[in-house]
């Protein structure tokens, strides 16, 4: 009679012990579901695209010393798989600085304009180069995966998140890389996944924090990057701020804000450095592209290095090699500074250039490390 007696109570006893198991363990298991849930849609995002026609504008400025322009450039890219062609027209604009019995003062900014086009195909990369109209150099090599471009769509719209390792987000989420926090974040907005990920496999001290948005097919909208280097205080933070549906269901960051800090040792003083500005004018996708667009035509005249047998040619007028010179070792690029001639009428009065130089320097330091390393094209 005891044992029916207290029948019910033990039911719910244990049922009590049973719920709250289960509700342990959903709540432990929630996280992986959702890390798997935000992989598998940030990487079917990105599969969605099949072909792309984009054309948008970047503009760089430093911010230390008033804000200043440092680059202007619009982007032309068409993608169709493997298939890639990219038209660049850059604006840099050098700064520099000269001391006169006034004191130091500001000169025009230097401007450096270049035309770059590249096409890769056939696992080959052909690049043009035209800088100033004077300087004409062409260069044709084997072209591997995970190559960083001088300019690259996928890095520039938060797709790729580590151009150095052409890493998406994805990417990121897969071992040995350590995602160490997964939490929701609900504002008046919208609401948000942020993630914090140590990215071990890029054997880099480095800590990101994302975010994505599962209102855009959980396409990132923030990436913080924190050098974790005792003798390194840099950071970005890119984040982006308006997005559109180009195509039923598939959505595009149109606009991206990216700042760039450096810090030092001797105080917690952060200042910011360089911001960019991404704007997408234009974007279409899975719509049919002419192949002919993948053909990279070499003006007649242009010197050419190619890097697959190690050579050096101009082209002729028929697109034919002239001047040919094989096995020549071909030595790197050397950077080349500008160089600034002051006529002053002090005698104390000097050119210190250097100085605006150095502030170059370091922002195009700072854009590349945390951008995309220009080194393919």
């Amino acid at each position: 009679m005891l044992r029916y007696k207290f029948r019910p109570v033990v039911l719910l006893f244990g049922g009590l012990l049973v719920a709250t198991g289960t509700l342990t363990l959903v709540a432990q298991d929630l996280p992986k579901t959702l890390v798997a849930t935000i992989q598998e849609r940030n990487r079917i995002s990105r599969q969605l695209i099949r072909t792309i026609v984009a054309k948008y504008e970047q503009k760089q400025d430093m911010l230390v010393g008033g804000r200043k322009p440092n680059a202007r450039i619009i982007v032309d890219w068409w993608q169709d798989g493997e298939l890639v062609r990219c038209n660049v027209e850059e604006k840099i604009y050098l700064h520099a600085a000269f001391a006169t019995e006034k004191g130091t003062q500001q000169k025009p900014p230097k401007t450096v304009v270049s035309k770059r086009e590249f096409v890769i195909k056939g696992g080959e990369i052909s690049s043009t180069v035209i800088q100033n109209t004077s300087e004409k150099q062409a260069s044709i090599r084997h072209f591997r995966p995970n190559t960083p471009l001088s300019y690259n769509l996928w890095v520039d719209s938060l797709f790729v998140l580590a151009s150095q390792s052409d890493s998406t987000l994805a990417d990121l989420m897969q071992p040995p890389n350590d995602v160490t926090s997964v939490k929701t974040i609900v504002d008046e907005k919208e609401k948000r996944i942020s993630l914090t990920i140590r990215p071990l496999a890029l054997k880099q001290e480095q800590l990101f924090e994302i975010e994505v948005n599962p209102k855009f097919n959980y396409l990132v909208t923030r990436l913080a990057v924190q050098s974790l280097s005792k003798t390194d205080r840099s950071r970005s933070d890119s984040r982006a701020v308006m997005f559109r549906e180009v195509a039923p269901g598939i959505h595009f960051p149109i606009k991206i804000e990216r700042k760039t800090f450096v810090g030092n040792q001797q105080d917690d003083v952060e200042v910011a450095f360089g911001l960019t500005e991404t704007h997408f004018y234009h974007v279409a996708v899975n719509q049919p592209i002419d192949h002919k667009i993948f053909d990279l035509s070499i003006p007649a005249g242009m010197a050419v290095v190619d890097y697959r047998d190690n050579s050096r040619y101009v082209v002729g007028k028929h697109g034919e090699p002239t001047d040919r010179v094989d096995g020549v070792p071909i030595a790197a690029a050397k950077a080349v500074l500008p160089s600034y001639k002051e006529e002053t009428r002090h005698s104390t009065g000097y050119f210190l250039w250097a100085g605006g130089a150095v502030l170059f320097g370091m922002f195009v330091f700072f854009v590349r490390r945390w951008g995309k390393p220009k080194t393919a094209s």
